[in-house]
C-alpha cells in the first residue's frame, strides 16, 4: 500500500508542482480535491452502513469511480441549468459549403410519458431540404441522454443517405463539446458519444458545431412533433408542413407535403 497511496491521488488529480503552479490554479485544484474527498467520505460511510445491515461490500475502486461519475454528472447538470456557455453567434441558418451537406438535429422530451423524440433536417449547399426524419424512443427521461441518442440517429440517417462531406449542427453544446474531445467520455452519455464518433469517422470529412436554438429551430419543431404525435417518419425531397414557414425564410424554393 506504500506506493499505492501516492499513485491514486496522482492518477485522480495529476502531478502538481506546487512551487510553480499559479495561485488561482492551485486553489482550484485544492477545491476539487476537497470536494472529491468529501464525496469519498460520504461513500465510505454509506458503504459501512450497507455492509453492517445488508452484508454488501463495495470495492474501493468502485467507490472512487462512483465519486468521479457523481462529480461529472453534477457538472453536466449545472451546465444544463445554466444553458450553453458559448455557441456560434450566427443570426440565422447558413448553408454548408459546396458539395457538402448539413445535418441539423435536436431532441424533445416528455418526462411524464417517458418518451423522447428526435428530429433531423438535411440540407444541401443550396440550402434546399433533401430529407427529414423524426422518430421516438420510449424510456428516456434525461434530456442530455435524449440529445445524445438523437445525435446518433441523425448520423445513422446521414449514412443511410450516403452523404460524404457533412456539417453536424445542434444546440446541445455538452454533446458537441464531448464529440470534440479526444479522451474517452465516462459520463452517462459515454456510449452514445462513442457511437457518434464512430459514425462520424465513416464520413470522408465532417465538422460539428453548437448553435443557438433559433438557428436550429426546424429540427426542434420536428423533434417536438415526434413526441406530440408519437410518430416515426422519413421525408425525402420534401418536408412536413409544420416547418414550412421556417424553411421558407431560409430556402428559396420550398417544397412540402
Amino acid at each position: 500500500m506504500g506506493g499505492e497511496s501516492e499513485e491514486i491521488p496522482e492518477m485522480l488529480f495529476g502531478r502538481t508542482n506546487v512551487s510553480s503552479a499559479g495561485g488561482e490554479d492551485f486553489r482550484d485544484l485544492q477545491r476539487y480535491r476537497d470536494m472529491f474527498f468529501v464525496g469519498l467520505a460520504k461513500r465510505l460511510w454509506f458503504r459501512r452502513k450497507d455492509f453492517v445491515h445488508e452484508g454488501n461490500f463495495t470495492h474501493p475502486n468502485a467507490l472512487v469511480q462512483q465519486v468521479l461519475l457523481s462529480r461529472l454528472e453534477h457538472t453536466e447538470a449545472n451546465a444544463l441549468v445554466a444553458g450553453p456557455l458559448r455557441v456560434e453567434t450566427i443570426p440565422r441558418w447558413e448553408a454548408p459549403g459546396r458539395d457538402m451537406w448539413k445535418l441539423n438535429w435536436d431532441a424533445a422530451l416528455c418526462s411524464k410519458r417517458g418518451l423522447a423524440g428526435m428530429g433531423v433536417v438535411i440540407r444541401n449547399s443550396d440550402g434546399d431540404v433533401v430529407a427529414v426524419r423524426c422518430m421516438t424512443k420510449q424510456g428516456l427521461t434525461n434530456p442530455l441522454v435524449a440529445e445524445a441518442w438523437a445525435g446518433v440517429q441523425a448520423l445513422i440517417f446521414g449514412r443511410e443517405m450516403d452523404l460524404n462531406h457533412i456539417v453536424l449542427e445542434g444546440d446541445a453544446k455538452i454533446v458537441v463539446d464531448a464529440l470534440l474531445l479526444t479522451e474517452p467520455n465516462w459520463s452517462k452519455i459515454g456510449h452514445q458519444i462513442a457511437d457518434m464518433k464512430m459514425l462520424l469517422d465513416a464520413f470522408p470529412s465532417w465538422s460539428v458545431r453548437a448553435v443557438g436554438r433559433a438557428v436550429n429551430n426546424a429540427a426542434h419543431v420536428i423533434a417536438r412533433m415526434a413526441v406530440k404525435d408519437n410518430i416515426e417518419r422519413t421525408w425525402r425531397g420534401c418536408y412536413p408542413k409544420c416547418i414550412h414557414d421556417i424553411i421558407r425564410k431560409e430556402c428559396s424554393t420550398p417544397s412540402f407535403d
